[in-house]
């Protein structure tokens, strides 16, 4: 991006350019702060200039293998290699030559101007490479987004009919009270990949009928398959069934917390006495 022009502005310099390039000079944050800009004719022989930003954020540029200097010469009708070179967690954004954006047209990180016939203002934008956050929703595999980095992701959830919202977690912290009145969850700035994962429970139950109080009864489960019950009594029997209804591991809790193993992916269905949950690791 742009740090400042060639000259300050309130200055009473006249900048001499070529035919017909004139507008584009004014049109450049590099240039336009000369008092005047008059197009002149310019002799056959003489080189043409390319201009550099002062310092690129996020990366840097060469030309025909030398690093970029704010003001360049180069012959009448030579080839002329630009390429970039980001810094680590980063990716270009644009590439700006004489206001065009040339991005689309660049091969191996480089662009090529043949036979120069023209003064080009040269400016690019490098940006961070964005992240990646995982959404686990108790659904066939997950779903990953790409967002900016430092930026937010916002999102609903939405239970399916006879399910409700049992726990939020975003990177293993318990975020369940971060929710809207509408279940929309959004995420601290990322600045990192980050996983969101939802566990969903059953609304029929007999937990009225039996006298528990099961609404305090969270279910966790991280990347590793590692499901955690919270909120039971001890000696509660708690079930772990695929989808299709087979017993994947029963487990008898020895306190308020329980754990089991799951060691394939896919959706399981907790249950326990009072509650059934759905989970996707």
């Amino acid at each position: 991006m742009v740090d400042r022009p060639v000259i300050p502005e309130g200055n009473s310099c006249t900048l001499y350019v070529p035919k017909g390039s004139g507008e584009t000079y004014k049109a450049s944050p590099y240039w336009n702060t000369f008092k005047e800009i008059i197009e002149v004719d310019m002799p056959e022989n003489l080189n043409y200039q390319i201009s550099f930003p002062y310092y690129t954020y996020g990366g840097s540029l060469t030309v025909n293998g030398e690093t970029a200097k704010n003001v360049m010469e180069f012959a009448i009708g030579s080839d002329i290699t630009i390429s970039v070179v980001p810094q680590d967690g980063y990716h270009l954004k644009s590439l700006m030559l004489n206001g065009k954006d040339v991005l689309s047209e660049m091969t191996d990180r480089s662009y090529i101007i043949e036979k120069l016939d023209a003064n080009y203002v040269v400016d690019a934008e490098f940006a961070e490479n964005p992240v990646k956050l995982s959404l686990f929703m108790a659904v066939g595999g997950s779903v990953d987004v790409e967002i900016e980095k430092r930026a937010t992701f916002s999102c609903f959830i939405t239970p399916e009919e006879g399910w409700k919202v049992n726990t939020v977690t975003f990177n293993g912290r318990d975020v369940t009270s971060d929710l809207t009145d509408d279940n929309r969850y959004t995420t601290p700035s990322l600045i990192g990949d980050s996983e969101l994962r939802v566990t969903f429970e059953n609304v029929n139950s007999a937990v009225e009928n039996i006298g528990v109080n099961a609404t305090s009864t969270k279910v966790y489960v991280d990347r590793s398959g590692l499901v955690t019950i919270e909120g039971i009594e001890s000696g509660t029997v708690v079930s772990a069934y695929a989808v299709n209804g087979q017993l994947v591991e029963r487990i008898t809790s020895s306190g308020d917390v329980a754990t089991l193993q799951l060691y394939q992916h896919g959706i399981y269905l907790i249950q326990t006495p009072v509650k059934t949950y759905k989970i996707h690791y």
